[in-house]
């Protein structure tokens, strides 16, 4: 019975001591607000056993599963926030992305020409560690102080054509951001 109080005991110290960290952070923590000033789109070679990117090159004839789409949106602090030790910065985009999409000139694979390649696409940042769309959607793009990420693509590409890649981020209030077309020669 003494064990079983000890444990208990400290299961209820430690919840106490976890509710009273988290109201102290809630209350004295405030939001990071940003605003995503642009976006950018870069084609990179992506080289999976280091985690280094290079030029994209359509004279080197690469597959599409070399491509690594460098994908920038610099950010702009609107308020400094409270930067208590004692609390993490919660970073909060102020006007919320609601979608993310990447449109192509041509087919990819069973993806019509003006469909959302995204669905075949993973973000990374080094290569190793991938997130999926909406968690980017989420995450990244809204609640986040990160500012680059790579775009992978997750199949390789049945035939051979020259794309026209543009990604269009929508916002809250309507309004939506895109990139400039970046051109890249897709190869199986």
């Amino acid at each position: 019975m003494y064990r079983f109080a000890a444990n208990y005991l400290k299961v209820i110290i430690l919840f106490a001591t976890g509710l009273m960290g988290l109201s102290a952070c809630s209350k004295n923590c405030e939001n990071i607000l940003f605003e995503i000033n642009s976006i950018g789109l870069t084609p990179r070679n992506f080289d999976f056993s280091t985690g280094q990117d290079s030029p994209w090159s359509n004279e080197s004839e690469l597959s599409s599963t070399s491509l690594a789409l460098r994908f920038e949106m610099p950010k702009t602090i609107l308020n400094p926030g409270n930067l208590d030790s004692d609390c993490p910065p919660r970073y909060r985009n102020n006007n919320k992305a609601k979608s993310i999409k990447m449109f192509s000139n041509q087919p990819f694979n069973d993806i019509p020409a003006g469909e959302d390649l995204l669905n075949v696409c993973v973000f990374t940042i080094d290569g190793f560690n991938v997130i999926e769309k909406a968690d980017f959607l989420r995450s990244i793009i809204n609640e986040s102080n990160f500012t680059r990420y790579f775009i992978l693509f997750n199949f390789m590409t049945e035939v051979e054509a020259t794309h026209f890649l543009q990604v269009v981020v929508e916002f809250e209030d309507g309004t939506t951001k895109e990139t400039e077309f970046v051109e890249v020669l897709l190869k199986p």
